[in-house]
């Protein structure tokens, strides 16, 4: 199985040359192709046209990778290397070794509770409304932990979440329902216990389950067009006080880094 995004398309023009979709005046280049699949495409009238020239499309660069004498493993790993770090690049097969060695290469992320560290976390996001506005979405995020001498941990994290959409945005992104809001799902995975969840400074419902090892901490969060909303996250927790303290941050792929 492979995963790959528009960042990772963009960089495999650069091994098969340019593309040309229907509808599109310019050839797509490894330079503007993540404008086009973020945001020029959308703006082109016919979206079911669009939508059936791009697969045609993206087939054709992926089976032009599969036959193309490709470089040798320096240039491929100057190429991918950074998509495949940043987990917009993934690959999975049925054989361990193989995946053994995908997860030495980057290749292959694996998600869950590292025994190897103190303490980590991730903040996953999803869509939650019929829209393209993550398109636009930015997060700040700031995890701050105090640890006593018996290993009692404290910590907070704080997100702030801006929508800063163009005035030219195309009217497909913006969504049907309430154009223009952003509603978005947010999981925040820890091994400590959420004491409290805050969005604007007033207390909010969560929901706790748990995931890969993880109390995965759920709430819903609505951003109104051109604001940035914030979230706060009480924890508890408890780690080593005889092991140096450390952190560790899986970060989802997102169109806009954190």
């Amino acid at each position: 199985f492979i995963y790959m995004d528009g960042y990772v398309l963009a960089e495999m023009l650069k091994m098969t040359g340019t593309l040309q979709i229907d509808g599109f005046g310019e050839q797509i280049t490894a330079a503007n192709a993540a404008d086009f699949f973020f945001d020029g495409q959308y703006r082109l009238e016919d979206r079911d046209d669009v939508k059936s020239g791009l697969s045609t499309s993206f087939a054709s660069v992926f089976q032009g990778i599969t036959e193309a004498r490709l470089p040798g493993p320096e240039k491929l790993g100057a190429v991918f290397g950074p998509v495949a770090r940043q987990g917009r690049l993934q690959v999975a097969t049925f054989d361990s070794e193989e995946n053994e060695f995908l997860r030495s290469i980057k290749l292959q992320r694996r998600f869950g509770l590292p025994a190897e560290t103190s303490d980590s976390f991730a903040l996953v996001q999803s869509n939650g409304s019929v829209s393209k506005l993550d398109l636009y979405l930015h997060r700040n995020v700031n995890y701050d932990v105090v640890v006593d001498a018996q290993g009692q941990l404290t910590g907070s994290v704080e997100v702030e979440l801006s929508s800063e959409i163009p005035t030219d945005a195309p009217a497909y992104v913006l969504g049907r329902d309430s154009p223009g809001l952003n509603v978005t799902y947010l999981s925040l995975y820890s091994p400590h216990e959420l004491t409290e969840v805050r969005v604007d400074g007033a207390p909010a419902e969560f929901f706790t389950t748990q995931e890969f090892g993880y109390w995965r901490h759920e709430v819903i969060v609505e951003i109104p067009s051109n604001s940035t909303v914030s979230v706060g996250y009480e924890l508890e927790g408890q780690v080593d006080p005889d092991e140096a303290y450390e952190v560790l941050v899986w970060h989802q792929p997102l169109v806009n880094n954190d």
